[in-house]
Order: structure tokens, then C-alpha cells, then sequence
């Protein structure tokens, strides 16, 4: 499988491919949202352990990022309670 990261005007993602894939065919597409506090890379990884061939994975990013931990950032879906930074 090959993994690739699009960034743009919109969220980072990842998309996952088969080995086989080929542009202009038609494939199913599986969306992973990872949990609070992780991202992307986070479910990409699973994508040939779920079906390596024949789907397209789409991991993105969610579009609230705050401080983890020290040098660390996490992803959320909402606003963390308390705010979050």
C-alpha cells in the first residue's frame, strides 16, 4: 500500500492506496477519524490489516489542535473542556 499526506485549504489528511491502484478507477473509500488528542497517522497504519486491496483510506486531521503535552499537539473534534490552547 502507498500512503500520501495532502494539505491544503482545507484538513490534512492521509490517503492510503492499494498497490494495484490505478487513477480513473473506481474504489470504495473508508473515512478514519482518529480519537481526542491523536491524528492522521494515527489509523493509517491499520489500513492493511483492515483490507489491503481493493479501498482507498482517507485519514485526515481534525481541524482543532492543542497543546498535548510540552512540544506535543493533539488533534480534537471539538473544543477541549476547559478551552484547550
Amino acid at each position: 500500500m502507498r500512503a500520501e499526506i495532502h494539505s491544503g485549504t482545507g484538513l490534512q489528511y492521509i490517503t492510503v492506496v492499494p498497490d494495484e491502484y490505478t487513477e480513473g478507477d473506481s474504489y470504495p473509500l473508508v473515512v478514519m477519524l482518529h480519537g481526542f488528542g491523536a491524528n492522521m497517522q494515527d489509523l493509517a497504519g491499520l489500513a492493511p490489516a483492515i483490507n489491503p486491496t481493493g479501498y482507498v483510506y482517507a485519514c485526515p486531521n481534525a481541524p482543532i489542535p492543542f497543546n498535548l503535552a510540552p512540544g506535543h499537539t493533539g488533534y480534537g473534534w471539538m473544543t477541549p473542556r476547559g478551552g484547550g490552547t
